[in-house]
């Protein structure tokens, strides 16, 4: 009996969702995934890269920073970045890249404004809050 209980518990948990890592943080996409991938984010923070690149190595730790703390934001804000010197050449000449880091926001997968704002986490943090606006709305009684 108890192994049927634990096949059966097994089943259950596959069906569960997937629990997010932090570790993969922000997503990497290339010219291989990036059309498909970026529709389905309501909205999203493109870094576009060069590994070489010292402001790019700068920010990176910050980015990631950022983009643990928005994936939990309601609603959420992904982060990707997209390295120009190798598999993402393609999408980078796409969305004219002509220095790194590049930020592009983007909403239902069509680009949109450039972030040029400040590049330490939190700044990265809210800025984008700002951006998506919160999931709900705040109801305040008035007493007249």
């Amino acid at each position: 009996m108890l192994p049927s209980i634990i096949l059966l518990f097994l089943f259950h948990s596959s069906l569960l969702p997937s629990v997010r890592s932090d570790s993969t943080l922000p997503f990497e996409y290339t010219d291989a995934n990036f059309k498909n991938e970026i529709i389905n984010h309501q909205t999203a923070l493109v870094m576009f890269y060069a590994p070489w690149c010292g402001h790019c190595q700068k920010l990176k730790p910050e980015f990631e920073k950022a983009a643990k703390e928005l994936a939990d934001n309601d609603p959420p804000v992904t982060l990707i970045k997209v390295d120009c010197t190798a598999a993402g050449k393609s999408t980078c000449s796409e969305h004219e890249v002509d220095g790194y880091p590049l930020l592009k926001i983007f909403r239902n997968g069509e680009a949109g404004q450039t972030y040029s704002n400040a590049r330490k986490a939190e700044d990265i943090i809210n800025y984008m809050k700002l951006q998506v606006g919160k999931s709900y709305t705040e109801f305040v009684d008035i007493l007249i």
